[in-house]
């Protein structure tokens, strides 16, 4: 085959000039999201139907009841700016509900009350793989 441009190869290159990405960080992200996975699949009783081989875990739980969050909602106040107040970053909030979504789990965020301060708290509740019907008739039952 013959060089179309004097000085190229014929063949391009397919070296990357940053390092491998693929291997530093995205077999590094992958690796994490199967542990946080199989953590889950080892607590739950139903079985993770993508998973060939995969049985529920014997005493397992259905489902799991969590904080939405970290504290209870925030006022507009709170929002607007008032950040050097000591109050915990927005980012922060959701760190409870960060787990399940990297597991590809159905969770379901619900109203569950109120704290000290009279502002509504979050529930969580969060199923195994392929059990999202299971969510909604639970979370009915204990919204407060």
């Amino acid at each position: 085959m013959s060089n179309l441009l004097p000085g190229f190869p014929s063949v391009p290159s397919l070296t990357n000039p940053y390092g491998s990405f693929y291997d530093n960080y995205f077999l590094q992200a992958h690796k994490v999201r199967d542990s946080i996975k199989a953590d889950f699949d080892r607590i739950f009783a139903a079985p993770n139907l993508r998973q060939a081989d995969v049985h529920g875990a014997e005493k397992g739980i259905d489902m799991l009841l969590h904080p939405a969050a970290i504290s209870t909602a925030p006022t507009l106040k709170m929002i607007r700016g008032a950040t050097d107040s000591g109050e915990l970053s927005e980012y922060v909030q959701d760190i409870l509900t960060t787990p399940s979504s990297l597991a590809g789990l159905p969770s379901l965020c619900f109203p569950f009350g109120r704290g000290a301060d009279g502002m509504p708290i979050g529930a969580t509740l969060t199923a195994q793989w392929g059990c999202d019907r299971m969510l909604w008739p639970v979370a009915k039952a204990l919204q407060v």
